[in-house]
């Protein structure tokens, strides 16, 4: 699993052109409408852009002047435990905004965990979560 938090999502690129469903994801990162207890799904066939979006909407919400140290991406790497990504979340989750979790079919076994996300860190700690 991949973490990139704090400054170093300062140096992250994305084309600069917006993907179609831009306006869509920073609306439910900005709450306009509110949308509250929800997670984001992003979800389409391979190579289509969802780590893009992912990467302009970072980016967006920095250009917003959003603390960087309150924005976190993982990427899921083939064969990662997602136990263990909820263990780090168990000890970060009070510095944390905005969460984005990449290629989480790499988690094997993200689906039994998943209720995480929405039961703890959306509806408990009120915090924004994208996963593609």
């Amino acid at each position: 699993m991949k973490l990139i938090s704090g400054h170093a999502l300062l140096s992250i690129t994305a084309p600069e052109r917006p993907r179609y469903q831009f306006h869509s994801i920073m609306a439910y990162l900005g709450n306009d409408p509110p949308r509250t207890e929800s997670v984001c799904a992003l979800y389409g066939l391979r190579h289509n852009g969802k780590t893009t979006l992912i990467l302009q909407a970072i980016r967006e919400l920095l250009a917003q002047g959003k603390a960087p140290e309150r924005i976190c991406l993982y990427q899921g790497e083939k064969g990662d435990d997602f136990k263990l990504l909820i263990k780090e979340l168990d000890t970060m989750w009070k510095t944390l905004d905005y969460l984005f979790i990449d290629d989480s079919h790499n988690f094997s076994n993200f689906i039994l965990g998943s209720n995480y996300l929405y039961d703890i860190l959306v509806r408990v700690f009120n915090k924004k979560v994208v996963i593609a």
